[in-house]
């Protein structure tokens, strides 16, 4: 099953860092499949042909859960309650736009690109699309290609901020980064959660792909957000 992972976690772009325990890494890869296992569940269509509900989303989210701790038991203590997962991973989703609400339905929204740094963020890909992952948030290179839609503030609802929040304080990690996000503005944590993973077993620290890292520190920073990097 090591075989599994191994090519999820490459699927995915998601790589180990270099002080990262294989647990940690481990509970990363399942965190991210399985929201996007929730994400293709969005395609599903009932037998009345309306769109998949809340609940089913849910429930997708939860399938992959149940099924990878009953592989790899040892994660569980990085995921007590599978329910709260499943309830950050939905609440992470619906408020980036990953998920559309139709009354009681959910639907996946329209394609959408956005430039950062050396990589396009992407949102409403289809399923089986190539792309990496950090956290819940999805991504590209940009190649050669310049073309997008919006902006990552436009995408993601950033503006600029004139109050004075504490400083995420980051650490390189080789391939990813460790930050902290405690006590920092709602809606732009929740942007910055959306393309992290929780660094288990720490509730307020985070880590981030750093491919993507200086593309979404630059564009934070120039919403008065200040960033510190660590020693570690």
């Amino acid at each position: 099953m090591n075989g599994l992972i191994d090519d999820i976690a490459k699927e995915y772009g998601i790589n180990r860092g270099l002080g990262e325990t294989k647990l940690s890494w481990l509970s990363r890869v399942i965190y991210s499949l399985s929201g996007q296992a929730g994400y293709s569940s969005l395609w599903d269509f009932q037998e009345d042909s309306d769109p998949p509900n809340e609940l089913h989303f849910k429930q997708r989210v939860r399938n992959i859960y149940s099924s990878f701790t009953d592989i790899y038991p040892q994660i569980r203590v990085n995921f007590p309650d599978i329910n709260n997962i499943t309830e950050e991973i939905y609440r992470l989703m619906s408020s980036a736009g990953y998920i559309w609400r139709k009354g009681n339905r959910v639907c996946a929204p329209l394609y959408r690109t956005a430039r950062g740094g050396k990589y396009v963020f992407v949102r409403g890909h289809a399923p089986g699309e190539k792309i990496s992952v950090s956290g819940l948030g999805c991504y590209i290179p940009a190649g050669n290609s310049s073309h997008t839609d919006c902006t990552l503030s436009e995408m993601f609802g950033l503006y600029l901020d004139d109050e004075n929040f504490p400083a995420v304080k980051y650490y390189p990690d080789g391939e990813t980064v460790k930050m902290t996000l405690k006590n920092f503005p709602y809606y732009h944590k929740n942007f910055l959660e959306l393309f992290t993973w929780p660094a288990f077993p720490h509730s307020s620290h985070r880590i981030m792909n750093a491919d993507i890292f200086t593309g979404i520190k630059n564009i934070l920073e120039s919403k008065g957000c200040i960033f510190e990097r660590q020693c570690v």
